[in-house]
């Protein structure tokens, strides 16, 4: 997806401060910030920066400057401004975007994990694909051609969608596979406790003896499994230690 020029870009911002990705968007998309540091991004332009985040997510799962405006009540004007920029700053992604969707509409599956191969077919595709020729053939009328745009919609968003949260979920799983064999190898069991995963995160229950060595671990694991699937940019995780979940 990233050139040569853009893989440098994002390995110098890894090396600057990977855990505020939000402050680098905001010097992409906002000419005025981008000679400022991250670290003063983030506590100085705090405007600039929420409505990088909320760019980041809106757009890299399928939304538009129109969701922008009707979820997080960004002025119509303002979000318009923030989509074009941010896919100005990252060119690669349009081309990405457009390729998953085509993708999807010719193989009626979207591909959800490249490194796995996991699919998820589109229900109903037979149909859509009647819809689409006679599209194409200028043949529907009014009531098919919003059904299809609806529909269209709803596969486009998916296609860019579910390549991230699959791949994400898989990185997790991973991680617990390799977590859980080292608590066998080390006689763990009903000791170290698994209790849940939430999205990326592990949840785990441990004496506070052994707190230190179990964080070091799951961090260890969980970036362990992350080198499968990003190979430019490594991914960190940051283990907390608590009485509680601290989410």
């Amino acid at each position: 997806m990233a050139n040569k020029s853009q893989d440098k870009d994002l390995i110098y911002f890894y090396e600057q401060d990977l855990g505020d990705m939000h402050s680098y968007i905001a010097s992409k998309i906002f000419p005025e910030l981008n000679h400022l540091s991250l670290k003063r991004i983030k506590t100085h332009h705090k405007e600039e920066r929420q409505i990088a985040k909320v760019s980041g997510f809106t757009l890299n799962y399928g939304g538009t400057a129109y969701t922008m405006n009707a979820r997080q009540g960004i002025p119509m004007e303002k979000a318009e401004y923030v989509e074009k920029a941010y896919f100005e700053a990252f060119p690669g992604l349009k081309n990405y975007y457009d390729r998953c969707e085509l993708e999807t509409l010719k193989n009626g599956y979207i591909t959800v994990d490249n490194v796995l191969g996991s699919k998820f077919y589109i229900a109903g595709f037979d149909k859509f694909s009647e819809l689409h020729d006679k599209f194409k053939a200028k043949k529907l009328n009014k009531e098919e051609r919003s059904y299809y745009y609806r529909w269209k919609g709803t596969i486009r968003r998916n296609s860019l969608n579910y390549p991230i949260q699959g791949s994400s979920a898989n990185i997790t799983k991973i991680a617990v596979i390799y977590l859980y064999d080292w608590i066998l190898e080390h006689n763990y069991q009903n000791i170290v406790k698994l209790v849940n995963i939430i999205h990326d995160e592990i949840l785990i229950e441990c004496p506070e003896n052994i707190s230190q060595i179990i964080a070091s671990k799951v961090k260890e694991f969980m970036e362990k499994a992350g080198q499968i699937y990003c190979k430019t940019v490594p991914l960190k995780a940051e283990p907390e230690i608590s009485k509680f979940w601290n989410h």
